[in-house]
């Protein structure tokens, strides 16, 4: 093939992809989180496969339906409670504004008195935290973004349909896929492999080692403020899964303020029980299983993570929750495999 044919075809394969992109860009996000959902339940849908008649259509359809059963049926009643909870909790502060006369005031008085005898004037003046202020903002932006969600019923049942189609493709055909993608990947057999694997662990730690870790520090959370009568439960629990995303305080920064306001404005038994069940119970799923997931998957530095997560909800919405970190992760293999390379060449040379 000479220049100018070199030329042409690349130009020709620059503007399909470019049109590509703009075509497939209304269904981008649902097929990434396809994707990545396919990727982890490929090793579930080959043992039952197996023990369908080694039929690959059958063991999608029977994977397909077991997600939808334990994981996104409870996701979806979870996020529910949580939607009626944050519109209580923002109705009760727009309309009558509790939060400004209640013990939250209260409790915001006791914090700025306190930080102000302990930071200067002179290093910062005018110190005051306005509790009632973060809390009606983070209120009103949950409620406000899960009733966007549920308000969009049609849309929220058309994404939920093309994933499942694509989930079952992805399924049945994946080995197929793999092979045609391969083919396609101008590397060799090995970098390719390696670029495989390499991808799978970014997204265990993206799924196990940081989302998973999150959503069951929040359900432990959220128990505990059930047994201990923490009204809206749920919404704080959730609020205590994005909070061990914060590196340093992590559950902290939701459970001390809760255990402070449980010792000055409810009881000795609510304040102590919170601080030994976040203690025991809390802080354990994060001791315990984070050194598990991480000897198996590839190590970002949780300050990352936090931004990524922020990010990615910022600019993609509810799925930046997923796709953020995994970009980033993403990046960095991309950046080790790219240096491995360079060492290999270096060596060789």
């Amino acid at each position: 093939m000479n220049n100018k044919s070199q030329i042409f075809f690349g130009v020709a394969l620059a503007i399909m992809f470019v049109l590509s992109v703009m075509v497939l860009s209304p269904f981008l996000i649902t097929l990434s989180l396809s994707i990545i959902v396919s990727m982890l339940l490929y090793p579930l849908h080959k043992r039952l496969s197996k023990f369908l008649w080694k039929s690959n259509s059958l063991g999608a359809i029977a994977t397909i339906i077991l997600f939808y059963m334990v994981i996104l049926v409870p996701i979806s009643l979870i996020s529910f409670q949580i939607f009626l909870e944050a519109q209580g909790v923002y109705s009760s502060y727009a309309s009558s504004n509790v939060l400004e006369v209640s013990s939250v005031s209260s409790l915001n008085d006791v914090i700025n008195s306190n930080l102000k005898k302990i930071v200067p004037e002179s290093i910062i003046p005018n110190v005051d935290i306005r509790l009632e202020k973060y809390i009606g903002g983070s209120t009103s932006w949950i409620a406000s973004n899960l009733g966007a969600f549920f308000s969009g019923t049609f849309d929220v049942f058309l994404k939920i349909l093309i994933m499942t189609i694509a989930m079952f493709f992805l399924l049945k055909d994946g080995e197929k896929f793999q092979r045609d993608i391969k083919d396609l990947i101008p590397v060799s057999s090995d970098a390719y492999d390696y670029l495989a694997k390499t991808i799978k662990s970014s997204i265990n730690f993206v799924v196990f080692g940081s989302l998973i870790i999150a959503a069951v520090q929040g359900i432990i959370s959220g128990i505990g403020f059930l047994i201990f009568d923490i009204p809206n439960a749920t919404l704080w629990g959730t609020v205590a899964a994005l909070a061990s995303f914060i590196p340093g305080f992590g559950t902290g920064a939701v459970f001390i303020p809760i255990i402070i306001y449980a010792f000055l404005y409810g009881t000795t038994f609510q304040a102590i029980g919170l601080l030994l069940w976040a203690v025991i119970f809390v802080n354990a799923v994060d001791n315990l299983l984070r050194p598990v997931v991480m000897q198996k998957s590839i190590n970002i530095h949780p300050l990352f993570v936090l931004f990524s997560v922020l990010g990615g909800i910022s600019f993609i919405g509810p799925a930046g929750f997923i796709l953020g970190p995994l970009i980033l992760s993403l990046l960095f293999a991309m950046v080790k495999v790219y240096k491995m390379k360079e060492i290999s060449i270096s060596k060789e040379s």
